[in-house]
């Protein structure tokens, strides 16, 4: 990076959102700083040093302790990339999230910068180090319904949203990849109702059963009606999972095409569903208790 590059104390202060002086209380306490120096000898900071920075903020919000984020953005640094001078949001685009947590914050100011580097690298530390469900509904939900409301308001943000969309899905989806012992028993099906778009619930689910030792098998978004049938024949899960996000795909007639039998449990989740449900049918309101149900179905 040259010269002319180079970041000052006050303005990674500003970008991170902390004082000054805990960026120099980071740099002697733990060896994470600025490598270069003015020519009237003030710390300067290049982009692959603000971005280790940034990953150690994420990991501190995610619970971990300042000395052990430190080291384990020290040895990542190899890995992170180093990002634009320009990564604050303008004023107007930032988004309001009264009462969330600092994590959650950071996530906001990331995607609303379109800094797609730093949000992945934000949702990933959240949900390693807080866990998915929480991450889940302390850092991520937050931030997407914030961007909903201003969608709602404005009609702006939705390039936002598909960038946070794409990110999540992939943190998630790395999340329920990783390997765990199998708890054994049938799988959990999960899918988006026919026509329904919104898929990250149910990749939230598969990523929080993942970390149950729950074998999960995501079939996605739209998934018509025969062909979540066809699955459940073919598989003969446990439990199966549709989410409904819109009121235009919540008709639980559609249900009535599924094989009766095959499954133990019928678990709906979303506000899109409309009433009266069959009753095989158990509507969840929480990813905890999606989870949970799911879970006890699979290991029963």
């Amino acid at each position: 990076m040259t010269a002319d590059l180079l970041l000052s104390v006050g303005t990674v202060a500003r970008r991170l959102d902390v004082p000054p002086a805990t960026l120099r209380t980071w740099s002697r306490r733990y060896g994470i700083g600025a490598g270069a120096r003015s020519p009237g000898r003030h710390r300067r900071y290049s982009g692959a040093e603000v971005a280790r920075l940034e990953h150690m903020q994420a990991l501190i919000a995610g619970g971990v302790p300042a000395a052990d984020a430190a080291r384990a953005a020290l040895s990542a640094s190899a890995s992170l990339t180093p990002v634009p001078a320009q990564t604050r949001p303008p004023r107007g685009l930032r988004l309001p999230l009264a009462g969330a947590g600092p994590a959650a914050r950071e996530l906001a100011r990331a995607v609303m910068a379109m800094d797609e580097g730093r949000a992945s690298r934000l949702v990933s530390a959240a949900l390693d180090s807080a866990g998915i469900v929480p991450a889940w509904d302390q850092v991520l939900v937050p931030v997407l319904r914030a961007l909903g409301q201003r969608f709602e308001r404005t009609g702006r943000c939705v390039a936002e949203e598909h960038l946070l969309t794409a990110v999540v899905i992939s943190a998630l989806s790395a999340a329920a990849s990783r390997p765990r012992p199998a708890a054994g028993g049938r799988p959990v099906l999960l899918a988006c109702a026919e026509g329904e778009r919104h898929s990250m619930p149910v990749h939230a689910l598969a990523a929080a059963l993942a970390s149950l030792g729950i074998r999960a098998l995501v079939l996605g978004a739209d998934v018509p009606a025969r062909a979540l049938a066809h699955a459940i024949r073919r598989t003969g899960p446990a439990t199966v999972f549709v989410w409904s996000q819109q009121q235009a795909t919540g008709d639980p007639g559609r249900l009535a095409a599924l094989p009766p039998g095959r499954a133990a449990l019928l678990l709906l989740g979303g506000p899109g569903w409309r009433q009266p449900l069959p009753a095989p049918a158990r509507l969840v309101g929480s990813l905890a208790e999606a989870a949970s149900v799911a879970a006890a179905a699979a290991q029963g």
